[in-house]
């Protein structure tokens, strides 16, 4: 009996001592497997994230989903195993990594990355002005760093720091159309912000504000000129609202200036003296002779002209500079001025009525947001590489961000404008794309034919693949040599053509780019949307 219960108590023992040693392994895989959890990276999830990063800009956001906040004012792309939440109604809009969403725990972010945009009404026009609000919410943020950025072509802040919990933060402010944003990552976790940054940043570059384009494209001068040699002059500077043309009066007379369009504001400057010159085969013509430009910017948001810095050109009786053409960075707040240097003397000097060819250019450009001229060689660099002297009748689209320049040929006729040519600024290095017999397009006439979008951010190579068949290749300054997206095989609606439609019907007419990719409209009337796959 004793040594029957001995045995049995021994063995209860044992079975126990199994239990628990059972109950502590797992427990300590437990632990461990949830230390690992909070304390190292996915290597799928982070690896693809870092591998998005050395991909060519159509790659990278070629599988992104868009979100679109119509009462911001604005959208953005986020990687496709990111998810947003909408518990907050769009403002904040969150969105988490597929780590931030694997957390158990839900009222704090414990591991992944978490990115919110706050957007309110304001009547501030810059943040010097929003300070103290900013000041307000940063009560228990520690700032790491601050520089100055451009975000959607519009000043912004960003910083780094440390929120009250101790998490890195990325922050960016800015303000635009009446409305303060804010853009903020949080990451938990200690060591990992070198992984998720750059995710951010990616994030950030696609940040478009809706509004933006519409916004600028709804002003405009009405130019007329009449049969006189000088008569020349800007009828009216307008705002278009709901399709009706609204007067804006000026602080100057408006008929003794130029003015220009651009995303930033509306840039005037002074008229020089109109001369007169005798050529034996052409008699008597007119040039506009140079001035010391008054400039004035007009801005959209606050209804304001402001006075940019004075400008000081070469002005000589034969030898003399004026403002040529102006160009705007699709990237960031700065202006090309282009200045047209003359010689009435020279074999080159180009005579006609007032818009006289300059033998060369060379340009100064503006900063918007330090209201200062730069220095800056874009201009430079890009005639250098195109060998071209000035940019008649070829313009240029201008990305000062990523130093890319884009020309796209134009003229009478049929001719160089099948092509775009890209330059890159920092090498001098030029890329033709395009021309007769490129991609698919038919040998027929003018085929195919170039296009820029209003606000130069869209490029297009456009022709006949056959008798009934439209391609149409989209580029941005960042795709380039490869289009970024492509409509092959288009059907060409006859009905749309008439005994009015020009031979080369494929050229374009209009662009909506409020959308992720434009909408584009041909002279035929014939609409094609690349959001549409």
């Amino acid at each position: 009996m004793n040594n029957s219960g001995k045995k049995e108590t021994s063995l209860f023992l044992i079975i126990i001592s199994i239990v628990i040693v059972v109950i502590v392994g797992v427990s300590i895989g437990w632990w461990i497997s949830n230390l690992e959890k909070k304390t190292s990276t996915n290597p799928t999830t982070i690896n693809k994230n870092l591998n998005q990063n050395t991909n060519t800009a159509s790659d990278v956001y070629k599988d992104w989903q868009t979100y679109k906040n119509v009462d911001g004012g604005y959208s953005i792309k986020y990687p496709l195993d990111w998810e947003f939440s909408d518990s907050s109604a769009g403002n904040p809009a969150m969105f988490y990594d597929q780590r931030a969403q694997d957390q158990e725990i839900e009222t704090e972010l414990l591991q992944g990355s978490k990115i919110e945009i706050y957007w309110e009404e304001t009547s501030a026009t810059n943040l010097e002005e929003f300070e103290e609000s900013i000041k307000f919410m940063e009560a228990n943020f520690t700032t790491i760093s601050q520089t100055p950025t451009t975000v959607a072509n519009q000043p912004a802040i960003r910083k780094t720091g440390r929120g009250v919990t101790g998490d890195f933060d990325n922050v960016v402010y800015l303000i635009s159309g009446g409305k303060f944003y804010s853009i903020i990552q949080y990451i938990p976790e200690d060591d990992l912000e070198e992984i998720y940054t750059p995710i951010f940043n990616q994030l950030l570059s696609t940040f478009t504000l809706l509004n933006k384009t519409a916004n600028w494209q709804n002003y405009g001068f009405e130019l007329g000129s009449g049969s006189v040699i000088g008569d020349y002059e800007t009828k009216i500077f307008y705002k278009k609202v709901n399709g009706i043309k609204n007067n804006i009066s000026t602080p100057f007379v408006l008929s003794e200036y130029h003015g220009s369009i651009t995303p930033y504001g509306a840039l005037f400057w002074k008229k020089g003296e109109i001369r007169t010159a005798l050529e034996p085969n052409l008699g008597e013509y007119a040039y506009e002779y140079g001035i010391e430009p008054n400039f004035q910017l007009y801005s959209y948001t606050t209804d304001k002209f402001a006075m940019l810095p004075e400008l000081t050109l070469k002005l000589e009786d034969q030898l003399f500079e004026k403002i040529y053409d102006i160009h705007f960075s699709s990237t960031e707040p700065k202006i090309l001025i282009e200045i047209g240097e003359y010689d009435t003397v020279s074999s080159e000097f180009s005579p006609g009525l007032l818009d006289s060819q300059p033998v060369k250019s060379h340009g100064f450009v503006y900063d918007v947001t330090t209201n200062t001229f730069i220095e800056d060689n874009s201009l430079e660099s890009y005639l250098t590489a195109t060998g071209l002297a000035t940019t008649l009748w070829q313009g240029m689209s201008w990305d000062s961000l990523n130093q890319i320049a884009v020309g796209a040929p134009g003229g009478e006729g049929c001719g160089a404008y099948d092509t775009l040519e890209v330059v890159n600024l920092d090498t001098e290095i030029l890329q033709t794309i395009g021309g007769l017999k490129s991609y698919n397009f038919a040998d027929d006439i003018c085929n195919p034919s170039n296009g820029v979008s209003p606000d130069q951010k869209w490029f297009i190579l456009s022709g006949k693949s056959n008798e009934n068949t439209l391609d149409i290749y989209l580029f941005t300054t960042t795709s380039f040599p490869e289009p970024i997206k492509s409509k092959r095989g288009v059907k060409i609606d006859q009905s749309l053509l008439n005994s009015n439609s020009r031979a080369w019907f494929w050229d374009l007419k209009s662009w909506d780019t409020t959308n992720t990719y434009p909408v584009v409209t041909f002279s035929n009337d014939q609409v094609v949307d690349f959001n549409e796959e």
